[in-house]
C-alpha cells in the first residue's frame, strides 16, 4: 500500500468517525435525563398544591362546622408540607 493509499484509508476511518461521534451525541440528546431528588420534590410540590386548591373548594362547598374544621386541617396540614419542601436544595 503506498502513501496515497494509507492516507485514503485514514481519511476514511476518520469519516466514519465522524459520523459515529455526530450520531451518538444526536441520540444522547434524544434519550430523556433521569429525574433528580429536585425533579420528584417539585412534581410533589406541585401534587400538594393541586391537592390544596381542590381542598379549597371543598372547603367553600362544606356545610357542616366538623367538615369545614376537617377540611381545614388538611389544608393546614398541606401547607406545612409545602413550607418544609420549600426550602429543599439540590
Amino acid at each position: 500500500m503506498n502513501n496515497d493509499g494509507c492516507c485514503l484509508f485514514l481519511s476514511v476511518e476518520l469519516n466514519i468517525f465522524c459520523i459515529l461521534r455526530d450520531t451518538i451525541l444526536e441520540i444522547i440528546k434524544e434519550v430523556p435525563q433521569m429525574p433528580n431528588a429536585k425533579d420528584y420534590v417539585n412534581q410533589s410540590m406541585s401534587s400538594v398544591q393541586n391537592t390544596v386548591n381542590t381542598l379549597q373548594q371543598a372547603l367553600s362547598n362544606a356545610e357542616k362546622p366538623e367538615n369545614k374544621n376537617k377540611i381545614q386541617q388538611a389544608i393546614d396540614s398541606l401547607n406545612s408540607v409545602q413550607d418544609q419542601l420549600s426550602g429543599y436544595q439540590d
